[in-house]
Formats: C-alpha cells, sequence, structure tokens
C-alpha cells in the first residue's frame, strides 16, 4: 500500500511539471504558474491530514484517500461543470494531505517518550 500511495503521489507531483504543449514555450512561466496552483490547491488540505494522522494510522489514511480518489474522480468527471481544471485541483490537493501527514509524524515522534536502552533486560534468575 506504501508504493502504491508513493507513487500515486509521485504521479500527481508530476502532473504538476508537466508543460501544457510539448513545444516547451514560456516553459519557465507556465512551470510558476503550476506550482503556484500547487500550492493554492494544497494548503487548505494541509490541518486535515494533521489531524487525520493523529485520529487514523497512517494505512488507513492511505486507503481511504486511494478509494476516494478512485471512486470520486471517475464520477465527478460526468457533472457537466466539471472540467480538467476542477479535476486538477483536487488532484492537487493530496500532496497537502501528504504534507500534513509528514507533520503529523514528525511532532508525534518529537512527543514520544524517550526509550532507554538497557533498562528493560531480563531478570537474572
Amino acid at each position: 500500500m506504501e508504493r502504491l500511495w508513493r507513487l500515486s503521489l509521485t504521479l500527481v507531483l508530476g502532473l504538476a511539471l508537466l508543460p501544457s504543449n510539448f513545444a516547451f514555450v514560456d516553459y519557465g512561466a507556465e512551470l510558476a504558474a503550476q506550482s503556484y496552483a500547487l500550492v493554492k490547491a494544497s494548503m487548505p488540505f494541509i490541518p486535515p491530514g494533521l489531524l487525520l494522522m493523529l485520529v487514523w494510522r497512517k494505512a488507513e489514511i492511505q486507503i481511504v484517500t486511494l478509494a476516494l480518489y478512485l471512486v470520486l474522480l471517475p464520477a465527478l468527471w460526468v457533472l457537466p461543470g466539471w472540467g480538467w481544471i476542477e479535476t486538477r485541483n483536487m488532484l492537487f490537493a493530496w500532496p497537502g494531505l501528504a504534507l500534513g501527514m509528514a507533520l503529523a509524524a514528525g511532532s508525534l515522534r518529537a512527543f514520544a517518550p524517550a526509550v532507554k536502552l538497557g533498562h528493560h533486560r531480563a531478570p537474572r534468575a
């Protein structure tokens, strides 16, 4: 599951860097606009990722997220007002969720009690 999660996240981030035309005309300006769109769409999903990580396990969040994307994207694509921009913004929310999860994991590790090595030996008989 972890490999599928990382592969999907890498594909979404690769989509952010993909040029609209392959002539690479004005690719720098387009890359800046795509990066801004990525940050703008993913920022609101950092706090939910952080909070979900404090409540659920990482594997549960990954399964639910992958299932929602696999179900919602095809279902929403048939709506009359749904287009590529909306789909892109929905995909760009994924890195925000992953960043929130990473921040929560780091916080949980930072505040975990320290384990003293050598103090949990079996008693001598």
